[in-house]
């Protein structure tokens, strides 16, 4: 084999009409190989069930693997209805034993195949597909399985579906793959499985879980900041989900209901608290809400996560009644490493040259986070994802209220839209200022959950007035 490299660290085959295979390795990086691979074997061009199992000899120690069909039909192999023929496909391999996923009745163009103690196989019909931005219509072959290498060396995880499934099955692969332990130098060592968290949760209430989640929140000018601002200045937080999902507190077990109790950091999950008669609930241009106003339910109850009263907590208010919980211990660390991949993936990606693959690891954490609060998923635990919204939620209020109560800028932003501010600048006040005061070092590159500026968002106050529309001094929630 070309550089030594044996063909089972194979991550992505793509067949071609002719039966030319590109290969994407991943024992050295990116290596991708084309120009004297040999014909498929003619069997295996019209014996789906033979292409798969030799697409798994391929794949055993990556244990995944992307199958790309670069060619209209994928099964008689000429011209003809692609979806029948993907459906006559999929039922030859599952009489030899595979199982196959949703995506032949989805019409998605992906279909993953699995079976026992084998790698899975993760397949995409390039024909069947409308607006995949991994595979889009315009990539080479050759482009196309370097990219799905690269992001599958990334994140951890081979590429299927869309960016939010495959970032599910990286956080999943963190903790189901296998270690070898051993007691010294000449042990050979026991191959291990890591302990896992309960994936799947869901509580047996008819009430809708929802805390505060994202900052949505505007003021209207002052007079006199109308006169003095010289323009405002738009700053952005770097990978503001990542930052929250490294540090956040979630509960390993499922929560179970815990009733009216008294408020533990050591416990994680919901809580459903009484906010009548506090201020930090409430719609006003003089202060950022902590819960999200539109979350307070009629009666005055809103359901939060720990963050929220943690940090009510930090500041010294007076802890809310709790009126009912589902609650677990908590365990920091969760999502970390499956965060810090994402984080290490994102500058990485741009090394590559390819502005998509970037966006792609950028939409996968992202989807990646809103799929856990939904049903069906690999990971179902809407505590989670809550739990890192209000997380993400507290980092960024935490920084502006510091850097307000300090008078380091001396006014809050004019609006805030989830990780995004916008301040005043006055004369004096530069932006090195404005980023050391939020915890920003002006002259370092911004780590995750720091702020920069973003320069498509710096103009003068009458033009950020007009493009947001701000018309009163009412929060928008």
């Amino acid at each position: 084999m070309r550089n030594g490299t044996p063909p089972q660290f194979r991550k992505v085959i793509l067949v071609t009409r002719e039966g030319r295979q590109l290969y994407g390795d991943s024992l050295r990086g990116v290596i991708v190989r084309h120009d004297d691979a040999p014909l498929l074997d003619a069997r295996l061009l019209t014996d789906p069930l033979a292409l798969i199992e030799w697409c798994a000899g391929h794949f055993v120690a990556a244990g995944e693997g992307n199958l790309i069909v670069d060619i209209p039909p994928v099964y008689v192999w000429d011209d003809g209805d692609a979806s029948r023929q993907l459906r006559e496909f999929v039922q030859a391999v599952k009489l030899g034993g595979w199982n196959a996923g949703a995506g032949v009745e989805l019409g998605s163009g992906w279909i993953t195949f699995t079976a026992p103690a084998r790698p899975a196989i993760h397949m995409a019909v390039r024909a069947l597909m409308r607006d995949d931005r991994m595979l889009e219509a315009s990539l080479t072959p050759n482009a196309a399985v370097e990219r799905m290498c690269r992001y599958a060396n990334l994140i951890g995880a081979s590429y299927r579906a869309t960016p939010g499934v495959s970032a599910i099955a990286a956080l999943r692969n963190r903790y189901e793959g296998r270690r070898v332990i051993r007691r010294g130098p000449f042990d050979a060592g026991r191959t291990v499985g890591r302990p896992q968290p309960r994936w799947s949760w869901s509580p047996r209430t008819d009430e809708r879980m929802m805390s505060s989640g994202d900052i949505h929140w505007a003021r209207r000018p002052t007079p006199q900041e109308r006169k003095l601002t010289r323009q405002v200045i738009g700053l952005d937080m770097r990978a503001a989900y990542l930052a929250a999902a490294a540090g956040v507190r979630l509960a390993w077990n499922a929560p179970h209901q815990t009733g009216a109790i008294m408020w533990d950091p050591t416990l994680a999950g919901f809580y459903k608290i009484d906010t009548n008669g506090h201020w930090w609930a409430q719609s006003s241009a003089q202060w950022v809400p902590i819960v999200n106003p539109i979350r307070v339910a009629a009666d005055g109850s809103a359901w939060v996560t720990g963050p929220i009263l943690a940090y009510l907590s930090e500041i010294g208010e007076p802890l809310p009644a709790i009126i009912d919980s589902y609650t677990a211990p908590s365990k920091e660390g969760i999502l970390r490493e499956w965060a810090e991949k994402m984080r290490d993936a994102l500058p990485d990606s741009c090394t590559a040259g390819d502005p998509v693959l970037r966006s792609l690891i950028k939409a996968s954490y992202a989807e990646g986070f809103g799929m856990m609060s939904r049903a069906g998923g690999r990971v179902q635990r809407s505590d989670w994802h809550w739990a890192t919204m209000d997380e993400c939620r507290i980092r960024g209020l935490r920084k502006i209220n510091r850097a307000y109560a300090s008078h380091a800028i001396p006014t809050l932003p004019l609006k805030i839209k989830v990780d995004c501010v916008w301040y005043p600048q006055f004369d004096g006040t530069t932006v090195e200022d404005m980023l050391c005061a939020l915890g920003s070092d002006p002259d370092d590159t911004p780590h995750i959950g720091h702020y920069r500026v973003d320069k498509d968002e710096c103009g003068p106050i009458d033009e950020f007035l007009s493009r947001h529309r701000i018309k009163s001094t009412e929060t928008v929630s």
